[in-house]
């Protein structure tokens, strides 16, 4: 409970703390020491300090005085000088004893207030001495607290300097066998389950499409995402390519009502009309088309023909002015079959197509069909469908169209209407000369104008795999990357007969660059 107390000098009031009780303190205002005495219900009695001790003792000695004039017994006179001195003298003796102990009671309570006030004074002063060396300790941990941060920054900085880079992850299996379990379609953790981690995966760009590479020795695995599924995949393995193989997760097209399978092509028959044909291969995709060149050789002008179609594979059936089948044509995994029923014909004189070597190797890039035409006459088909390597020169928005003569053929794609590339089987031998590249498809993304600005030890390729996307093909020369700085990265995009070809440090700088009919 506080304690009221006020100082006897001034009487300036104070409330301290119980614990201050027996205690001497200095007043504020006149600078008077006090003993705080504590007293019932937290009002302590009236402190003292030396002037009141003085003033105690006093009131002592004269109490004293009182006491022992009261106590003694009245002395009878006995009369005579002796008397008198004797009682004088034994009046002094007492006197003295009480002056001389009334002093000493007064010294030894005045020494008793001295001794507590410099005790309080000196436990005060320890207190705050060891108070300040608390507060010292605190600071020089606080100083020492700063230092380990400073040392941490110094630290962080000096990684940020010099970052350590990390090894490189050995692929867990790089052969032959581990690559031929990579399917298409599968994730990036199917994948590495087989592989193990990549040596390096890095996204083009858009985050869609992220390029892995696993290598060991002078084996290589690249595999290629689109949006978390393996697209395309390749490798180098014991000197040989394999791949790139491609894979896409849009479905291919049933052949649904157009039934274009081989199978229903072998139950037509001449002399059908249209309904029992389409018994067979459902409605036509194009009904009572005009006949091409071929089919007008069977049936004349005057018949029509019939297509079914499914994405590549087609099946037309020509039919005679009567409206009877005579000659029905398949293509199917890109191989063409004829069959027809000359009962059913129309007598007439074919035409000549000219399939010969002769006329073949009059064909050159930028004929426009009439031109072509000039060379070899009409066209056997002139709207044929345009098999999977003609569409790399011509796109599929290109045409092609087949000449045809017993088994010899001969095809010419054209693109934005002019001849870009030409092949032929003629007597059982493969004609194929090189596309003409003026005329050919043109991947605006693969371009001289992109290769020249190809800065050969300045650019990284990623920046040129944010405009391209994944190589065609992905390898190394087989040096080690961790060790070895000539060790170089290999990537080569292939389009048509353009092909840029780039090598790169470990860290991907580009350091060479070469191209082939970049446009």
């Amino acid at each position: 409970m506080p304690i009221k107390t006020t100082c006897p000098e001034c009487d300036k009031a104070y409330t301290l703390a119980d614990t201050m009780a027996g205690k001497t303190v200095k007043c504020k205002d006149c600078g008077n020491p006090f003993t705080v005495q504590a007293a019932a219900n937290g009002i302590a009695a009236k402190p003292s300090n030396g002037k009141s001790v003085k003033a105690t003792a006093k009131k002592v000695v004269a109490d004293d005085e009182d006491d022992t004039d009261g106590d003694e017994a009245p002395v009878k006179k006995k009369g005579g000088m002796g008397l008198m001195l004797l009682l004088g003298g034994g009046l002094v003796a007492v006197l003295m004893l009480l002056v001389c102990g009334g002093a000493g009671i007064g010294g030894f309570l005045w020494w008793r207030s001295s001794s507590s006030t410099e005790t309080a004074s000196n436990t005060t002063s320890n207190s705050d001495k060891d108070k300040d060396k608390d507060k010292d300790k605190d600071k020089d941990k606080d100083k020492d607290k700063d230092k380990e941060k400073d040392k941490d920054k110094e630290k962080n900085r000096d990684k940020d300097k010099n970052p350590v880079q990390p090894p490189p992850v050995e692929a867990k299996t790089v052969t032959l066998a581990g690559y031929q379990q990579i399917k298409g379609g599968m994730t990036i953790a199917q994948v590495e389950s087989i592989l193990g981690a990549p040596f390096q995966k890095f996204d083009v760009g858009d985050k869609k499409t992220i390029i892995a590479s696993w290598l060991s020795g002078s084996n290589a695995v690249n595999v290629t995402y689109e949006n978390g599924k393996v697209v395309t995949w390749s490798a180098s393995i014991d000197g040989k390519l394999y791949g790139p193989n491609q894979w896409s997760d849009t479905p291919v097209p049933d052949p649904g009502a157009t039934k274009v399978t081989k199978a229903n092509f072998d139950q037509i028959r001449g002399g059908m009309t249209r309904a029992q044909v389409q018994a067979i291969l459902g409605q036509a995709n194009i009904a009572s088309a005009p006949p091409d060149a071929a089919a007008a050789a069977v049936v004349s002008d005057k018949g029509t023909t019939d297509h079914w179609t499914n994405v590549l594979d087609a099946i037309t059936v020509s039919f005679n002015p009567s409206g009877q089948s005579a000659r029905w044509t398949i293509r199917i995994n890109g191989k063409l079959e004829e069959k027809k029923d000359d009962a059913f014909a129309v007598k007439s004189v074919p035409m000549t197509t000219k399939v010969t070597k002769a006329d073949f190797d009059k064909l050159k890039g930028g004929l426009d069909e009439q031109g072509v035409q000039n060379i070899l006459g009409a066209p056997t088909d002139a709207n044929a469908p345009l098999e999977a390597g003609a569409k790399v020169f011509v796109s599929d928005k290109g045409k092609a169209q087949v000449w045809k003569n017993g088994n010899d053929t001969i095809t010419v794609c054209y693109y934005n209407g002019k001849s870009a590339l030409w092949y032929a089987s003629i007597g059982g031998v493969m004609y194929t000369p090189p596309a003409d590249p003026k005329y050919v498809f043109n991947n605006s993304k693969l371009n001289r104008a992109l290769y020249d600005s190809i800065a050969v030890n300045q650019m990284a390729v990623a920046d040129v795999l944010k405009v391209l996307g994944p190589p065609t093909v992905f390898g190394n020369n087989g040096k080690n990357a961790a060790k070895d700085p000539g060790y170089r990265n290999k990537y080569t995009w292939v389009d048509g007969n353009m092909e840029l070809y780039l090598e790169t440090t470990f860290q991907g700088v580009i350091t060479h660059k070469s191209e082939k009919n970049l446009k």
